[in-house]
């Protein structure tokens, strides 16, 4: 993301407003930010189909690449040198037919990007909206079903309490599109699990767990602003869009695998060290990348709303400290999150731009302690803890 050109024009934005009688409203109604979808004309793929054919594909890469192997394996020393011979004598065919493939596969590539909401990324997408509210109604029936007799009543309090959370951020955003049409809608699940997410459809799923877990509205608010920030990003798309290309290549690499290496056994294992490198190289990484990505725009949210943004920073680190005193290791090579003190870091880093956004929008002054202040005395503690101990051992 260009953070500097995002942050610049929300703030310039609100500057602009507040010049009016009504900064408060005149930030909330007013603000010319919003960067609308630019699409190109998609070639999209239907979902459910590429859920049958993936399989397929890769059996197929298999069963092919190894049949190849036994072929190229029984012919006799002459034959296999007059194939090569043959190959040589037509390599510029062969290297105008892959160029030829290349620049195709580049050009679709570049013709279905679309202009991401906030951010102005460009990134490929391959699902027409229909396509994922099919696949985002399904999943949402799949949720209702599995919580069923756990939803907390809208009639209570602490359901009350939530939805003014979501109503102030969705109210407090309206220059963006997506905001405004994603028709937004709250569950709270009752479950101990520390844990929200938010469907692509706008329906809001948020466990007591998570609500018992933070202890104020602002930290409520900074994780359900990166939740709804997947939903307005079009995280789902963008996440299976790129999936089918890394599938395409995987299944490319499995085929290699199959005819090249010598023996069933290697092949076997070649497999699954492929499956493992394309899963590190390839599905983490950008995993990883749409989360950060989802940090910053859901924090943006929040400035925008008059949150105390300090806690986007504050309860990661909050998290890496609790990790560290329990012990747990997080290898973030081999994780779809980033590590909380990888995010905690980030977060600090554009506290700056977040408090002039929110101090730009008409927010009152944060009067309150820095929590960031309380997480570090907490980790000081933790450590001349840590050193007490080690000089008694």
């Amino acid at each position: 993301m260009n953070n500097s050109l995002m942050y610049r024009t929300a703030v310039s934005g609100c500057c602009r407003l507040l010049l009016g009688p009504s900064p408060r409203q005149q930030c909330l109604h007013r603000l010319s930010l919003y960067r609308a979808f630019h699409t190109t004309p998609n070639n999209h793929v239907n979902p459910i189909v590429w859920m049958v054919v993936r399989p397929l594909a890769r059996g197929a890469a298999m069963l092919t690449g190894r049949a190849v192997r036994k072929w190229w394996a029984g012919l006799p020393p002459n034959k296999r040198d007059s194939i090569a011979a043959l190959i040589y004598r037509h390599r510029m065919s062969v290297y105008v037919c892959g160029s030829g493939l290349l620049f195709g596969s580049i050009l679709f590539y570049e013709n279905n990007k679309q202009v991401m909401p906030i951010t102005g990324k460009r990134k490929f997408v391959l699902l027409n909206t229909q396509q994922l509210k099919q696949l985002a109604d399904v999943e949402f029936q799949g949720y209702v079903e599995e919580f069923k007799g756990k939803f907390v009543m809208s009639e209570s309090s602490l359901y009350s309490a939530v939805m003014l959370i979501v109503t102030r951020l969705v109210d407090s955003n309206q220059e963006y599109r997506p905001i405004r049409d994603i028709p937004w809608k709250l569950f709270i699940v009752d479950d101990p699990s520390v844990n929200a997410f938010v469907l692509p459809g706008g329906q809001i799923f948020v466990f007591t767990g998570l609500l018992d877990y933070f202890t104020n509205l602002d930290q409520v608010a900074v994780i359900l602003g990166h939740e709804m920030a997947h939903a307005v990003l079009n995280h789902a798309a963008v996440q299976v869009s790129y999936n089918y290309i890394v599938d395409i290549v995987g299944v490319v690499l499995l085929w290699l695998v199959w005819a090249l290496l010598p023996t069933d056994i290697l092949s076997v294992l070649g497999h699954w060290v492929q499956g493992q490198l394309v899963k590190i190289l390839f599905h983490l990484p950008y995993n990883r990348a749409l989360e950060q990505e989802a940090d910053e725009v859901g924090t943006l949210l929040a400035a925008k709303a008059c949150f105390d943004v300090r806690e986007s920073s504050a309860i990661w680190s909050q998290m890496a400290l609790e990790g560290e005193v329990s012990g747990e290791q997080h290898v973030e090579l081999l994780a779809t999150h980033p590590s909380h003190n990888t995010r905690a870091s980030h977060m600090t880093k554009l506290l700056p731009y977040m408090l002039k956004l929110r101090v730009s929008c008409g927010c009152e002054p944060l009067t309150r302690p820095d929590p960031n202040t309380a997480v570090q005395s907490k980790r000081t503690q933790f450590k001349h803890t840590q050193w007490i101990y080690a000089d008694c051992k």
